[in-house]
């Protein structure tokens, strides 16, 4: 544990602290979990003899005189030795929320059912305008999609187990003559302009097509926001779990953690998706 920020009163000997302030730095967001960052931390350093408090880059950017003046209000309250332990969480939010009082509404909770591209024994794919054609439609109706999840649906069609090293070559080819027209490449992705990113389940997929790693970061993102949405009121490890049964997972995946942790990371510390406390998370208040 180390202190990003220590502050000294100077009527008092140099080697006295009035505060440590923590901030949500590399490591902080690499941390493990909420109560490693939180919990552990400050117990860590309280059980030193050091009197907390935490500044978030989301409150700071979103209201920085509110967030001078509640650290400067803390800072007296130590003064005056009226000043209680502050945890990180309710930081970042400090309007009302309101918890679910329906348990078990975010196992239920899905999202749209995926919908594939209809194309299997339409048209002849080895004619290159036709599967120009053929991967646009894909692309319009099931952006953002993997180039893994366009060669499946052009493998399907075919009726082949796998593409040869041509037909793989051409596919590649005709997403990059898509590119710049109305589709584009985002990281791994393909995205139609215009289409927004809305949250599928994929209860329909069969075990093997049914992979984290296949979905874009932004409908993960819209997982972790609609499970949120939905508990009102819940934990880090229940928000992975809750966000793969809405995108269509009747377990959670062995890479849950490793994919959607840092999505939930960087949606609570860098947008201010959420509200945090007591290391819970709620949606915030619509206005």
């Amino acid at each position: 544990c180390y202190i990003n920020l220590a502050i000294y009163d100077p009527e008092q000997p140099s080697d006295t602290y009035l505060a440590g302030i923590l901030i949500n730095d590399k490591q902080f967001l690499d941390a493990g979990s909420f109560r490693e960052r939180d919990d552990i931390t400050e117990s860590v350093l309280t059980s030193l003899g050091w009197n907390i408090a935490y500044c978030h880059s989301p409150g700071f950017l979103r209201d920085p005189e509110g967030e001078k003046k509640r650290l400067l209000g803390m800072l007296e309250a130590v003064k005056a030795g009226t000043h209680t332990s502050e945890s990180s969480f309710g930081r970042l939010e400090a309007r009302e929320v309101t918890r679910n009082t329906h348990p078990g509404t975010i196992e239920r909770a899905r999202g749209v059912l995926y919908k594939e591209k209809p194309i299997s024994g339409k048209k002849d794919l080895t004619e290159y305008q036709t599967l120009l054609a053929t991967v646009k439609e894909i692309i319009q109706l099931e952006s953002p999609i993997h180039e893994r999840e366009i060669q499946r649906r052009i493998r399907d069609a075919m009726g082949v187990k796998r593409l040869s090293a041509d037909q793989e070559r051409q596919i590649a080819s005709v997403l990059s003559d898509l590119e710049g027209s109305d589709v584009c490449l985002r990281g791994e992705f393909y995205w139609h302009e215009g289409t927004p990113c809305v949250l599928r389940s994929r209860d329909n997929f069969k075990g093997a097509h049914k992979r984290l790693d296949l979905i874009a970061p932004e409908e993960l993102k819209e997982a972790l926001r609609f499970t949120v949405a939905h508990a009102g009121g819940i934990r880090e490890s229940d928000v992975i779990s809750g966000a793969c049964a809405a995108l269509g997972f009747k377990s959670t995946p062995r890479d849950a953690q490793q994919r959607l942790v840092p999505l939930l990371h960087e949606m609570v510390y860098h947008e201010a998706a959420f509200a945090v406390r007591q290391q819970e998370l709620y949606p915030l208040p619509t206005s």
